[in-house]
C-alpha cells in the first residue's frame, strides 16, 4: 500500500462544436502547442501552454469565453494543417500522414458550427 501512483495520460481530447477529438497523447500535445503559438492573447497562449505542461489532455473549446473560442476556431482555420505540418518538420514520416488526417478531422469538427 503506501506506494504512490502517477497517472500517465496516453490520449487526450478537444471538444469543439459538441464533438470530441480524442487522438494519442503526442498529437493533442503537439495540436494543442501550434493553437498556443498561433493565438494572440498572452492569457490564452499560457493557458494552452498550462495543458500541454501539466499533462492535463483536455480542451474544451466550447468552454472558454466567447474572445478566446473565436480566437481558436479562427486559428483552426482551413490553413492549420498546414501550419501544423511546417511546424513540425521532424515529425516521424511514418506518423505524419496519420497525423495530418487527423489535424485535418479536427479542423473540420470546427467547422460544424
Amino acid at each position: 500500500m503506501g506506494a504512490l501512483q502517477q497517472t500517465v495520460i496516453v490520449a487526450g481530447s478537444i471538444v469543439v462544436q459538441g464533438q470530441m477529438w480524442t487522438r494519442a497523447s503526442w498529437l493533442f500535445d503537439a495540436v494543442v502547442s501550434q493553437l498556443a503559438m498561433c493565438a494572440r492573447p498572452a492569457a490564452l497562449r499560457e493557458r494552452l501552454a498550462e495543458i500541454v505542461r501539466e499533462n492535463l489532455g483536455y480542451l474544451s473549446i466550447d468552454e472558454l469565453e466567447p474572445a478566446d473560442r473565436s480566437e481558436l476556431l479562427w486559428i483552426l482555420g482551413d490553413n492549420f494543417p498546414d501550419s501544423f505540418n511546417a511546424a513540425y518538420p521532424n515529425m516521424d514520416p511514418q506518423h505524419r500522414p496519420g497525423a495530418l488526417t487527423s489535424v485535418s478531422e479536427l479542423v473540420q469538427l470546427s467547422q460544424k458550427g
